[in-house]
């Protein structure tokens, strides 16, 4: 499910022996919502450790703020560093990272009748990286109902990286009369007394446009029956509004931390016939 690429940088080599303080060894991994980064540190005075990430490359960094673990005041060795990406409003994704050390004045190991540091001499911050890819994946549930001729409900679910795949089931759970007569609003008389009815399944694709804001596009095949009763208390179907055929859709997800609210369209297209429907939805994506 995880994929991982090493991007060394061509000057990372000339950092290392231009300071004291080094990062090697660097891994990361994802579990649920927090990402793991880990690290060997190698180092002659205590560092902070700042911890970055870039979505496009390295051609523009971010911090990573809800951190916790080895960052204040770091000695020589293994450190490891946990971010929650989504209490940052960040979805996983493919992701570049990178680790800026601050060194300070305190030697990591306390060596007898030197004094600390003074300010003119204090190393100043210095950046060590090596960057690794990340790709993590996403399952998304989102319930929603569609409003048009006929109200009707439908379950979206899906598993995505940068992009991804969805499945998705609407219906009205509406019966209908089988032995109703083949007919048009032509042939009787009616009571005012009807049913109607949805179904249709989707597939289709989803993709992030933003870590906040997805995009989902598919494809479906579906039907719409419609049924009057007439005066004698008979079931018509009525052919103008009973049809099958193809039902594309569009839609946009906006994420709001672990909650996702959803909107879309789609038009039930067959037999000369065509019926536009909107979409909104509620769920989540982890």
């Amino acid at each position: 499910m995880k994929r991982f690429i090493f991007i060394l940088l061509s000057n990372l080599l000339f950092l290392s022996v231009a300071n004291a303080q080094q990062v090697t060894n660097l891994t990361a991994t994802a579990n649920n919502d927090t990402i793991q980064v880990s690290c060997i540190l190698e180092t002659d005075v205590l560092c902070s450790l700042q911890l970055q990430y870039s979505e496009n490359d390295g051609l523009t960094w971010n911090d990573c703020k809800t951190i916790q673990g080895d960052i204040s005041d770091q000695a020589s060795g293994e450190k490891n560093i946990y971010w929650n990406c989504l209490k940052d409003n960040v979805l996983m994704g493919n992701f570049i990272f990178k680790i800026i050390l601050h060194p300070s004045s305190i030697a990591a190991v306390p060596q007898k009748g030197k004094e600390p540091l003074s300010k003119e001499n204090t190393p100043k911050p210095t950046v060590q990286q090596k960057e690794k890819q990340l790709s993590a994946g996403h399952f998304m549930i989102l319930p929603g109902c569609s409003f048009g001729n006929t109200l009707s409900y439908s379950l979206m679910a899906g598993y995505m990286k940068k992009w991804g795949g969805y499945v998705k089931i609407k219906s009205s759970f509406g019966s209908k009369d089988k032995n109703a007569t083949k007919g048009d609003v032509d042939d009787a008389f009616f009571n005012g007394n009807s049913k109607k009815g949805r179904f249709s399944a989707y597939a289709g694709t989803v993709g992030q446009l933003h870590p906040n804001i997805c995009m989902y596009a598919g494809i479906g095949y579906g039907n719409k029956w419609l049924q009057w009763e007439t005066v004698n208390n008979e079931q018509i179907e009525i052919a103008s509004g009973t049809y099958s055929g193809i039902d594309p859709e569009i839609g946009v997800l906006f994420k709001i931390k672990m909650f996702t609210l959803g909107g879309g369209f789609n038009c039930l297209i067959g037999q000369g016939h065509k019926n536009g429907e909107g979409n909104i939805s509620v769920g989540i994506i982890f």
